[in-house]
């Protein structure tokens, strides 16, 4: 292997299977794999560890799934163990009281990646957290997230807040962390953190629709920073579509479609939750219609085909 300039020797093994794991993750290269950001060459993609993180995301996830769905009571009953074993640990090692979120662990130096990212509460999405600390979590969760000032951006919530140029970095917003987000905060229960859920659901499905006005294509990624424009960066020019794109605006369009409007009254003051009125006179019916036809209508056409 070709080793980027200031790279570590080290087995050509280790790179091979950081890459190869980090790109099974389908989160590719952005600042969170990055463990030596003092190296970084991102021509090279050196410094890559993606072997080396703990991601939440992928943690509660594993606890979501079993066999009791296979017909396998046996077999789920101690799987249901191991989920409830690590959804301990989990919790132990990745939440974190005093930030309000839980965090990336970086076990190669064994500290804890206190940077922003959508999946930091993932956990709400899967159900894996304590059920009885359960109020007091979200209350700092929503602290957490006022904190970042994420819901300054127009066009939904970044991946990140790093710019480092790769397409997984601020200012780009991935259509599978809006979904996670989303439905992270409606699981909650909460009845502030279910209005923040929509409050991002309204953006997101804005700005993917004033694009589709615009340009008449779905975009695999869009700019968090614009109410209507695609996104950018990382290894290849950005992809039209998409398969991810049109399913999540397609399941919020189902989950909202009562209240969800077109018109434009975002505010850069507008507090992180607050209620939102509901102008009837504002033409919806139509627009999403146009919407759900435009992601429909290609999808047929290819089955057809």
């Amino acid at each position: 292997m070709d080793l980027g300039p200031g790279l570590l020797e080290v087995p050509a093994q280790y790179h091979s299977t950081n890459i190869s794991s980090t790109s099974w993750w389908a989160w590719l290269y952005h600042e969170a794999i990055f463990v030596f950001p003092c190296l970084i060459d991102l021509l090279s993609l050196c410094g890559v560890a993606g072997g080396s993180i703990s991601h939440s995301e992928l943690s509660t996830i594993t606890v979501h799934h079993g066999d009791d769905e296979l017909g396998l009571p046996e077999k789920a009953l101690e799987y249901m163990k191991y989920a409830e074993e690590w959804m301990e640990s989990v919790n132990e090692i990745l939440w974190h009281e005093d930030v309000g979120a839980w965090l990336d662990y970086d076990i190669m130096n064994n500290v804890r990646r206190n940077y922003f990212y959508p999946t930091n509460i993932a956990p709400l999405w899967t159900g894996c957290f304590d059920i009885r600390k359960g109020r007091q979590q979200i209350a700092k969760i929503l602290k957490y997230l006022e904190k970042t000032r994420i819901m300054i951006n127009l066009g939904g919530i970044p991946a990140t807040l790093e710019q480092s140029g790769e397409q997984w970095d601020y200012p780009n917003a991935w259509p599978p962390l809006q979904y996670i987000m989303i439905y992270a905060l409606d699981a909650s229960g909460d009845d502030w953190a279910k209005e923040l859920a929509y409050q991002i659901s309204e953006k997101w499905v804005r700005s993917n629709y004033k694009t589709f006005n615009e340009t008449s294509a779905m975009y695999e990624k869009y700019d968090a920073t614009v109410s209507g424009g695609h996104g950018s960066g990382g290894e290849y020019n950005v992809q039209l579509g998409f398969g991810w794109t049109n399913g999540v605006i397609m399941e919020l369009l189902d989950k909202y479609g009562d209240r969800l409007t077109a018109e434009d009254r975002f505010e850069d003051n507008k507090p992180l939750v607050a209620s939102i009125a509901v102008d009837g006179s504002v033409s919806t019916f139509g627009q999403v219609l146009t919407l759900v036809l435009a992601l429909v209508v290609p999808l047929v056409i290819g089955c057809i085909g």
